[in-house]
């Protein structure tokens, strides 16, 4: 292991309520340092559920330590904020930057165009880092067994927006890794993880699996309703650009989830994208027998993470 003095002086985690950005903070505790010898961060995009934010506010920063919260700051001019505002409301959030980011750009974040990671996420804690009086080391909790494309990540690598090095520690973990880790330390993971999703961040995250579709749309109907109507609001916005600006109308609605070759049996044509009604109905409905990505694991919630039996939590 490289030894992180080499490339700066002060520890920052970047914390998102997640299974393994937690863990990297109970490494870290492993390895001798204390909530005063490295910072946590998190960048609030609002649009986590409303467990992780209890999680993070409570049992997580209970554990290891006081954690920054930091946001993309959003104009919206006095037409829009009400808008954002109300939806907000209905999400059970102050502020949300996602909402407001879709409001002001009239569009929603695609997999070919993800301005919601770098926008709302990277920006705000590379602004954290750079205003720093130190050189900090960004430690994040990815994992190469996540997908191919973080396998490919380096342990060390230079961050030029940042504008620091970027270190992932647990880049070779195994999931069996972050769960004993967990276990080790009596962190319970955020309620989601126990109660059958197999990640938490936002909700819905655009690169959503099948089944992490599903799962939302059986636990938490109402907050889908709320977005299937922003998707409604945003295509408007969007319509009425159009329109304002003399180009051709809008040809299909927008929406969170990009169609590519995977359009629903029984929907004609070819679109970018499909509403979020019709995602939930095809990932509920007989259809779904093959998993988009992955499938579930056979034993999850408190089953895969060894916690069934676990008392109360410790702080």
């Amino acid at each position: 292991m490289v030894d992180w003095k080499t490339k700066g002086d002060r520890l920052v985690v970047s914390v998102s309520g997640g299974k393994d950005s937690a863990a990297a903070c109970l490494f870290l505790m492993e390895q001798g340092y204390g909530p005063d010898d490295y910072d946590r961060v998190f960048a609030d995009t609002g649009w986590e559920l409303p467990e992780v934010y209890e999680y993070l506010r409570g049992p997580l920063t209970d554990k290891v330590g006081p954690i920054t919260e930091v946001k993309l700051d959003v104009d919206l001019d006095d037409a829009l904020l009400p808008i954002a505002q109300d939806f907000e409301k209905r999400l059970g959030v102050s502020y949300s930057a996602m909402i407001r980011m879709v409001l002001r750009k009239a569009t929603i974040p695609n997999r070919m165009a993800r301005f919601c990671t770098r926008e709302l996420k990277i920006k705000p804690v590379a602004a954290k880092l750079q205003d720093m009086d130190c050189e900090p080391v960004s430690v994040v909790g990815i994992r190469a067994e996540e997908s191919a494309a973080r396998a490919a990540m380096p342990e060390w690598e230079w961050g030029d927006l940042q504008d620091c090095w970027t270190w992932r520690p647990l880049i070779d973990w195994t999931f069996e890794d972050v769960a004993a880790i967990h276990r080790r330390h009596n962190l319970l993971p955020a309620a989601p993880y126990l109660a059958g999703a197999d990640r938490v961040g936002c909700a819905p995250c655009i690169m959503c699996r099948k089944s992490e579709i599903e799962w939302l749309a059986d636990n938490y109907p109402e907050r889908m309703q709320v977005l299937s109507d922003l998707e409604d609001v945003v295509t408007r916005l969007r319509i009425e650009e159009q329109a304002a600006k003399g180009l051709p109308p809008l040809a299909y609605p927008l929406g969170w989830f990009t169609a590519k070759d995977r359009l629903p049996r029984g929907v004609e044509g070819r679109r970018p994208f499909w509403p979020l009604r019709e995602v939930i109905a095809w990932a509920k409905g007989p259809q779904n027998q093959l998993e988009m990505f992955a499938p579930r694991e056979k034993d999850f919630g408190c089953m895969r993470w060894g916690f069934c039996d676990a008392g109360k939590q410790d702080s």
